[in-house]
Order: structure tokens, then sequence, then C-alpha cells
């Protein structure tokens, strides 16, 4: 429209193109924002967006298609979510399988900010909203991901009074939410910036893999994480990624149903950015071991005689730990090292 956003879809047929864009929602006083759609294994689908009239309250709507009848009229999830000052807009993420059943997972503010999902049943239509996670810190920026089974999994960055690491929590059919439980990095004083942008796929067995961006104190770089259907448990977080000389952002992760994953992120390196990508295949030998960080104490000027105290304790190393620490003179007057 002339005078604000609308959300449109337009449909293509194997052997056919393109059919003609129609319009799926129907407020014409309100702009729509953050608009989703997937699609089922028979071409059934699910619309999401937002929409808000003042920019500060957003509203959660869906449209649902299928062969027989088409579109149908709008329908209302959530109505008066506010958003905060870290991100003003509430707009919903959504995942379908191939069943026909979908859910969405939204961060709100609510004191704190919380993260909120609502399930979609084919030929039922959605349930009610549940809360994820009860934190007294705030928690933003989920995804959310749904197997065959309907198991499904969520995951999102949460304040810990320090800093943003990534959490999630399972649903499994038969027993409902789980409790979240950290899958990111602990605040151990090395690896102690913050984590964001986490995102999740399943494979065809319900394993699920994460990806996110994570700040070292210094540079972002991108971890992941897995989690095994069989073990039950999630493994121990990994970089996947060892340029150091910028930042890695921003990463999409895909999933085949063999488990077989791919990463790509947007990189810097010097004055330009790019984009890298790694991959997970059962073959693959691990990523190389990569150089720890340097952190030393600032440039020491004394006197002929004296002793100083070189402090490099800051080091921290992305993939491991550091186990001894030596020092080397590169240039200069002999000094003696102990």
């Amino acid at each position: 429209d002339v005078y604000r956003l609308t959300v449109y879809v337009n449909r293509y047929t194997s052997g056919s193109g393109w059919g003609t864009a129609i319009r799926i929602e129907s407020n014409s006083a309100i702009a729509a924002t953050g608009t989703q759609i997937a699609v089922d294994a028979t071409g059934d689908m699910v619309a999401v967006w937002s929409d808000t009239a003042d920019g500060a309250t957003y509203n959660i709507h869906s449209n649902t298609y299928n062969d027989v009848s088409g579109w149908g009229s709008p329908q209302s999830l959530r109505i008066g979510a506010v958003g905060d000052a870290l991100t003003p807009k509430v707009t919903a993420r959504l995942a379908m399988n191939s069943n026909g059943n979908a859910v969405i997972a939204w961060a709100e503010a609510s004191s704190p900010t919380s993260i909120w999902a609502q399930q979609y049943t084919s030929g039922i239509g959605w349930g009610s909203a549940v809360t994820l996670e009860s934190g007294v810190e705030a928690a933003y920026q989920p995804d959310v991901a749904i197997d065959q089974d309907d198991n499904i999994v969520a995951v999102f960055a949460q304040h810990d009074g320090t800093r943003y690491s990534v959490r999630s929590t399972r649903y499994e059919s038969a027993t409902g939410w789980g409790a979240p439980q950290l899958i990111g990095t602990a605040d151990t004083g090395a690896i102690n910036g913050d984590s964001s942008g986490p995102v999740v796929k399943l494979d065809g067995s319900g394993n699920a893999n994460v990806a996110w961006q994570q700040n070292d104190g210094y540079q972002n770089n991108i971890w992941i994480n897995s989690y095994s259907v069989s073990d039950a448990a999630w493994t121990t977080a990994q970089i996947i990624e060892n340029n150091n000389t910028g930042d890695a952002a921003s990463p999409s992760l895909a999933v085949a149903g063999d488990g077989e994953a791919l990463v790509i992120w947007s990189q810097t390196a010097g004055t330009g950015t790019g984009i890298s990508s790694n991959t997970y295949l059962a073959s693959n030998t691990g990523l190389p071991n990569i150089d720890p960080v340097i952190v030393t104490s600032n440039t020491l000027v004394s006197d002929e005689q004296a002793s100083v105290i070189l402090d490099a304790s800051g080091t921290f190393d992305q993939d491991g730990t550091i186990a001894t620490y030596s020092w080397m003179q590169t240039s200069g007057s002999v000094v003696t090292l102990a």
C-alpha cells in the first residue's frame, strides 16, 4: 500500500510457475513487519507476522493455506506485546514440520523480557502461548525448530547478571517443555563476552545443531553445540572458525537429514568483509588448533638493574586451556628472564 506495509504471498507450482500475488492480512490502519512463512510436505502453509500502529506495541498474527480452501482469514495470536530498548520490535520465529504442525517463538518485555512460544496443530489450529523460561534476567533472540515427531528445540540468548549466554529448552510431545539449560560457553573470565544470534536446525532423527556469535572480550567468533537424541544431552560448545584478523558475525545454519551440517557467516578481515563457512561431516578431522590470544600488561619502563613483573594472566585459549607460560626476549639489551 501507499501508506503502510502489508503482507502479500505468491505461490510457485512445479510445472506451472508463479501464480498471482494475494494479500493475506486485512488491517488497513497499521504497518506489518517480520513476516515468515513455512510449508509442509503436502503444500500447506503457515504465515506469521507482526503489526504495529505506534512502533511500540505489537500484535502477532497468522494465516494458513491448504489446497482445498486456499488462504483463510487472519488470526490474532498475541495482542499488545511490547519490546524494549534492546529489541523494540516484537517479531516471531516460525518452524514447521512435514506433517503440517508448527511452532513460533518470540521475545517480549514482561519484567524482564522473556521468551514465549505457541504451537500450531494441523487440522486443529493454534494452542495457547506459554513462557519458555522464568529467569530474573532478560532473554532475547529466540529461534526454534520442530522434528517429524513434533519434538521442539528452542534457543535464545539470556543475561546471567554479567553477560548474555546461549540457552535452550526442549519440548517432547509426551512430557511437554523442559527447563532451560546453558549450552553456550560459561563465564570463565576468559571467554567472557556476550553471546548473540543463536540459530537452530534439526536433522532427520531430531538431533539439534545450534550456531551463534560469541564475543571473547576482544572480537566475535562463531561457536556451535549439538544435541543427541540417543544420549539425551548436549555436547560441549566449540569454536568453528579460527580467523583472528577480524570479527565473525551473523551465522546461518543448514542441516541435512543424515546430520551433515553447514554454517556460513560474515567475516571481517582488514578493511573488507566476506562470507566464510564450515561444514560438519562424520569424516572431518576437526578444526586445526587455534593459537591462544595473548593478553599482556602495558609497556613497562624501569631503571637499570630494577626488577619488573610481566603479567600475561589474561591470556586465554579459545579451544582449550593454557598449560604453561614462557617469555622470550626478541630485541634490546640482554635481560634475565626468570
